[in-house]
C-alpha cells in the first residue's frame, strides 16, 4: 500500500458515512464499516495495472460474465456470440470473449 492510497478518515454526514482516501477518492455508505471496506477496494485496485481492453464490458465477477453470455445466446440473432468468460489481466473484473479457449497440444 502506498502513501498516496490509504484510508485517511471516515466522517458521518447526514444518515451516511463517507470514507476518504489520501488521494481524494471517497466512498459513501449507510454503514460505517461498509464505507471503509469499499474504500479499501479502491486502495487494493490502485496498485493493479489498468485494463488492457477498457472498451469491453466489465463484469464484477465470473458469474455476472457467464450470465451475460447466457442472455446473449438466448436472444435471437445471427453472428458470433461470446462463448467464454475470462478474468481480465488487470485482476479487477471479468470480460467475455468470442474466442474459444486455445488448448495446448502435446509436443
Amino acid at each position: 500500500m502506498t502513501d498516496a492510497h490509504r484510508l485517511s478518515e471516515v466522517r458521518a454526514v447526514g444518515g451516511s458515512y463517507i470514507a476518504y482516501c489520501l488521494c481524494g477518492h471517497h466512498e459513501s455508505h449507510s454503514d460505517r464499516g461498509k464505507a471503509a471496506a469499499t474504500l479499501y477496494l479502491h486502495v487494493i485496485n490502485s496498485g493493479r495495472p489498468e485494463c488492457p481492453t477498457p472498451h469491453k464490458t466489465q463484469y464484477p465477477n465470473r458469474i455476472h460474465a457467464e450470465n451475460a453470455i447466457w442472455h446473449f445466446v438466448a436472444k435471437p440473432g445471427t453472428g458470433r456470440r461470446p462463448v467464454r468468460a475470462y478474468e481480465c489481466p488487470c485482476g479487477k473484473h471479468w470480460h467475455t470473449s468470442k474466442q474459444p479457449t486455445h488448448e495446448r497440444r502435446a509436443a
